[in-house]
């Protein structure tokens, strides 16, 4: 194991997020982290004191960046607004390997303040596309974007080596993908 510390956590992160992104989060231990980087797993609690704060650094970064669209996306437009949102929200999702899609089917296995402390950093860029949805059941427009979003990601993911762990189809359907939710979504 490396000896500079920045480096072990860097190694611990990037190996929970190749295990999370293959068996879940729920079915990765830190017994299985520690192994995979051929440690004893009391050493992980130098770097992180429990398996959730691991997860909290892996989705710092995905959520960081959700912030920052956020941001720059709040004083433009609707049109420019949502061109904005829905590009940085499917990178966002496809960063770390998909992790928050992975997490989302496990939020029962996250701490309330955890599960609360994800939904309100998501809660802005979602309640940015939601006051442009339009049509017909505006709720219901939103729900079927999601899945459909989930749906593409967990299709399109690899579990083996591969740029950021999304295979090159993903980044390849984008377009198809930005403009299947722009019709659900927005109506065009």
């Amino acid at each position: 194991m490396d000896s500079n510390p920045a480096s072990t956590r860097e190694r611990i992160l990037q190996v929970a997020i190749v295990l999370i992104s293959q068996k879940g989060y729920a079915k990765t231990s830190t017994r299985d982290i520690a192994a995979a980087l051929s440690i004893a797993s009391p050493s992980l609690y130098h770097h992180f004191p429990s398996k959730e704060a691991i997860l909290a650094a892996i989705l710092a970064e995905p959520v960081a960046y959700l912030e920052e669209v956020y941001q720059r996306a709040l004083p433009l437009k609707s049109a420019d607004q949502r061109e904005v949102l829905l590009d940085g929200l499917l990178t966002a999702l496809e960063l770390q390997r998909g992790i928050i899609v992975t997490i989302s089917d496990e939020m029962d296995q996250l701490s309330v303040d955890f599960r609360e402390s994800i939904a309100g950093h998501l809660a802005h860029v979602s309640g940015l596309i939601a006051s442009q949805v339009s049509g017909d059941n505006p709720r219901l427009r939103l729900a079927m974007a999601a899945g459909a979003v989930r749906a593409a990601i967990k299709d399109l993911m690899i579990h083996e080596d591969g740029a950021n762990g999304v295979k090159p189809a993903f980044r390849e359907n984008l377009p198809q993908i930005k403009a299947i939710l722009k019709q659900v979504l927005f109506g065009h």
